[in-house]
């Protein structure tokens, strides 16, 4: 509400076949609304308990956070 324009990121969650949907991309262009990241929808997690790790998830995890220099030392 307060920024100034370009200052405002997203990551953006359970974003399928890595592709953003048009009326959302249309919404960020708008708006000048930068993505920091986009985690992928696993299909495996719609019937498997939350419990059950995602290795799609995780690498994306890792990676966003390397990306943002808060990657966590020993992993």
């Amino acid at each position: 509400r307060f920024s100034a324009q370009g200052q405002i990121g997203v990551i953006l969650n359970k974003v399928a076949d890595n592709r953003v949907p048009d009326n959302i991309a249309a919404l960020l262009v708008e708006n000048d609304i930068k993505i920091i990241g986009m985690l992928p929808y696993d299909k495996n997690l719609e019937y498997e308990n939350l419990m059950v790790d995602s290795e799609m998830l995780t690498q994306a995890v890792d990676e966003l956070l390397f990306r943002l220099n808060l990657s966590i030392l020993g992993r």
